[in-house]
Parts: C-alpha cells; sequence; structure tokens
C-alpha cells in the first residue's frame, strides 16, 4: 500500500507541475496578445511591390524604388495613381502610399495593435485591420477596434515626375 501511495504522489505531484507550467505558458500568451501593441512589427516576408484589389495599387510586379543617402525612398509619381493605395516595403518598413483626395501621404502599414497589414479601404475611406478589426480614418487616427495608437505618417514630398517619402 505505500507503493500506492508514492505512485499516486507522483502522479498528483507531475499533474500539478504540468497544469502550472500550462498556466504559465498560457499567461504569457494572453499577455503579449493584451499588451503587445507597443512597437509591433510586421511578421511577413517582403512586401516591395506587393499590391491589393481596386484602390490598393494598379497592380504588377510594384513600382521601381530608389533609395536614397538621406533615408528617402523616390518612386516615379505614376507608381500609384489617383484614387489608389500600395504597400510597399521601404527598407524594412511596411508603408502605405495612399493618392486620395489630399494628395499623396504615406502610413506606416501595420495595426498597432498587433503588426497586422492594414488595408486601405476606398469604399469606407478607411484603413482597416483584418486580424481584428481595428479602424483607422483617413489620417490614421484610431477610430474603433483594439488599437492602442494612431497609425505613424510619413512626410512626403510628391511632385509631378516623382513622390519622395521621408522615413525619418
Amino acid at each position: 500500500m505505500d507503493h500506492e501511495q508514492t505512485r499516486r504522489s507522483f502522479l498528483g505531484k507531475s499533474l500539478t507541475i504540468l497544469a502550472g507550467a500550462g498556466a504559465v505558458v498560457t499567461g504569457w500568451a494572453a499577455f503579449r496578445f493584451v499588451f503587445s501593441g507597443q512597437g509591433a512589427k510586421h511578421r511577413g516576408g517582403p512586401l516591395a511591390g506587393e499590391a491589393f484589389s481596386r484602390g490598393d495599387g494598379p497592380g504588377g510586379s510594384g513600382p521601381a524604388l530608389t533609395a536614397n543617402p538621406d533615408g528617402s525612398f523616390s518612386l516615379a509619381a505614376d507608381a500609384v495613381p489617383q484614387g489608389f493605395s500600395m504597400i510597399l516595403a521601404l527598407g524594412a518598413v511596411p508603408v502605405m502610399v495612399l493618392h486620395g483626395d489630399r494628395g499623396v501621404r504615406a502610413f506606416a502599414a501595420t495595426c498597432t495593435h498587433l503588426g497586422c497589414l492594414v488595408r486601405w479601404n476606398p469604399d469606407t475611406n478607411l484603413f482597416e485591420c483584418p486580424c481584428h478589426g481595428g479602424k483607422y480614418d483617413a489620417a490614421g487616427r484610431v477610430i474603433a477596434g483594439p488599437p492602442p495608437m494612431d497609425l505613424a505618417e510619413y512626410k512626403v514630398e510628391a511632385t509631378d515626375q516623382e513622390i519622395r517619402i521621408l522615413m525619418a
């Protein structure tokens, strides 16, 4: 009978340790899910020239980007026609270039909640995150959902020939 108690005791302690480890792992994952909006980064592959549906770029293999010595990036003005947007990888940063009624603007293309890529919806004039329903207005301000911060906006200098995005 002493042998049975030892086996039961061992199994009970083992199950308690496994349950505790599972709780720690689950708690850590929940903590990261809730509080990881600060500094979230895109977790995907290269995005250069990736274009999405109507309103998100004319398609194709993507525009020719030039990395300038000052840290800015340039592309041809006709790469993003009026009424279109496009996600580009500028260095390691996914950036949404939007050519709307207010001219050409550039925003960080990752949701500030968990880093999913946002998409421009031309029908609603909103940036929308497909992961958890976050919504941003045309100025990048949070208007719905879990994002804790607005989208970062980058300075843009646009001429008839060139769009220049200043990343600093």
